[in-house]
């Protein structure tokens, strides 16, 4: 099944954080399947709201490339956020992601095949 992957990129104090999956050693990207009936905007929205509860009138497309995980090509979606609170945090937490800082992300960056540089404002 194709998949779509997507990021919310948050700025606090001028330093940008991005919400990523997380395990014990590394990050990734949130990924999930495209559904079917869906687009792939359509499918990660729909994954980010079930996921976060995160309300999707308060995110905007910021950036849309093409990346290389796992040798699949994806669709990566970055979604600003003006207001990332402790309450979608913790539900972020609680789904195995997190909001972290670029400066910690640089394996990451550097592991994931961009098509075209992301340009993260």
């Amino acid at each position: 099944m194709k998949q779509v992957a997507g990021t919310i990129l948050t700025i606090n104090d001028g330093t940008p954080s991005f919400l990523v999956s997380q395990n014990e050693t590394e990050y990734g990207f949130f990924c999930t399947d495209v559904l079917a009936d869906k687009t792939a905007l359509a499918s990660i929205l729909e994954r980010l709201h079930g996921a976060l509860n995160v309300d999707l009138e308060k995110l905007r497309l910021s950036e849309l490339t093409t990346c290389e995980i796992d040798g699949q090509n994806i669709s990566l979606f970055v979604f600003d956020h003006l207001n990332v609170t402790d309450e979608l945090k913790q539900r972020a937490l609680g789904q195995k992601l997190a909001f972290v800082q670029g400066d910690k992300l640089h394996a990451l960056f550097h592991d994931v095949k961009f098509d075209s540089a992301p340009v993260f404002d």
